[in-house]
């Protein structure tokens, strides 16, 4: 298959989930919320999420987002904020064509990895774009070019974007050598990128403290410990439904790319295996080389790619239909409506699902509480209050007021609620 038939599935697939997705995970959240701050804010360089400085990540993802939402000026939309996502996404993809061929491309676009994480705005696409950039460069002995994906890489997720391309590429270096100069130009764009956000993070007070704490938080005192073999059973899971071609694998002669492949998979898997903190996510690293290092081994003229592509469309199809009227597309669809009505309101308190869905959707910072009475006690004159709760925990108090806005149904209490 061509590569512009490629990036158009991609496109279609991609470019409709920006629009049609609601955000829910918290790591998105962050994201678009950190970045709606500072274009509000015009500050750039300190990253504020829920009143609280935000330095856990480099800033690559919260400048990408903050652009997409200054260019549109739709800083509560959630797809101007991933535009810019899904744009670098559909360039590595192109790259990932010209490094793997045809085949791994459509493999690594049909993986639930990909239709699930490649929409959103979130640092995994972005940092697979470095890294996929930086082995394109790799390939072509073009050190600039491997260095500068590796300096994306670092600036959208950390260290990892240097020492997996780098490990790689030494271990590789045995069959096929590079040349003094490629080293130096790879190795110093990196450096040059990870050391300068290092040094404006050393010299802010705010930025050195909240990532003193970030990487405690992260690395020491991580609440996604799982077990050393957690990701033989999460890979298969982000590889969907690609893993069921395993059986049709066929030994193929050793060759340079596949040896590149192979080195680029076990490098990625042994420090994801060694690394405290394990998330599902973090094995989307895994699925540009498994995706290369499968697609080399099963037959070209593979006729049982076709109908993985249709399926994949037909699920895709699904998907978009559930996403479109799912309940978490209602209640983003209330907050939305919600919003005017507590525009003004002096303190802004809610009850019951993720309060940073509550932020990003009615626009605004929001105090959590944990019952609409609580709240509504807690809350001064002029204050709003808003709840999404599940029906069988709600109880109706004779000392709330009739509420501003009410959507309730058989499952959700979704209402508005003033205090005079």
């Amino acid at each position: 298959m061509r590569s512009a038939n490629v990036l158009m599935l991609a496109a279609l697939i991609w470019g409709g989930a920006i629009f049609t997705r609601t955000p829910q995970r918290q790591q998105e959240l962050r994201v678009l919320i950190t970045a709606r701050n500072m274009v509000q804010h015009q500050d750039w360089l300190h990253f504020e999420f829920q009143n609280q400085p935000r330095y856990r990540k480099p800033p690559l993802a919260y400048w990408v987002a903050a652009a997409g939402f200054t260019c549109t000026g739709q800083t509560r939309s959630a797809w101007a904020g991933r535009l810019f996502f899904v744009l670098i996404a559909l360039a590595g993809l192109w790259l990932y064509y010209d490094l793997a061929g045809d085949l791994p491309a459509l493999l690594l676009l049909f993986t639930y990895g990909s239709l699930v994480y490649a929409p959103l705005a979130e640092t995994d696409f972005l940092q697979l774009t470095g890294m996929i950039l930086s082995f394109w460069g790799w390939s072509k002995s073009r050190g600039w070019v491997s260095g500068a994906g590796m300096a994306l890489a670092v600036l959208s997720k950390g260290p990892g974007g240097l020492v997996i391309p780098l490990l790689t590429f030494l271990l590789c270096a045995s069959k096929t050598p590079r040349t003094r100069a490629f080293w130096t130009q790879a190795v110093l764009l990196p450096i040059l990128a990870g050391g300068g956000w290092i040094f404006y993070l050393q010299v802010d007070p705010v930025a050195s403290a909240a990532l003193a704490a970030d990487v405690k938080a992260t690395f020491l005192q991580t609440a996604h410990r799982n077990p050393l073999p957690y990701y033989m059973w999460t890979l298969p899971l982000v590889m969907m439904p690609v893993v069921f071609l395993l059986p049709w694998i066929r030994n193929q002669e050793p060759t340079p790319d596949a040896r590149c492949a192979k080195t680029w998979f076990w490098v990625t898997f042994f420090l994801l295996t060694l690394t405290v903190s394990k998330q599902r996510h973090y094995a989307l690293m895994l699925l540009p080389p498994a995706c290369w290092w499968l697609g080399l081994k099963l037959p070209r003229t593979f006729p049982k790619v076709r109908h993985l592509v249709w399926m994949c469309i037909g699920l895709f199809g699904v998907s978009l239909s559930v996403s479109l009227f799912s309940t978490d597309a209602r209640h983003a669809a209330f907050l939305r409506q919600a919003a005017p009505l507590v525009e003004e309101a002096n303190t802004l308190h809610v009850v019951g699902i993720n309060s940073a869905r509550f932020d990003f959707h009615l626009g605004r910072h929001v105090e959590n509480t944990d019952s609409t009475l609580t709240a509504y006690r807690r809350a001064a004159a002029g204050d709003g209050i808003v709840t999404v709760q599940k029906s069988d925990a709600w109880k109706n108090p004779k000392e709330l007021p009739s509420p501003e806005l009410e959507d309730d149904d058989g499952s959700w209490i979704r209402r508005v609620y003033k205090k005079q």
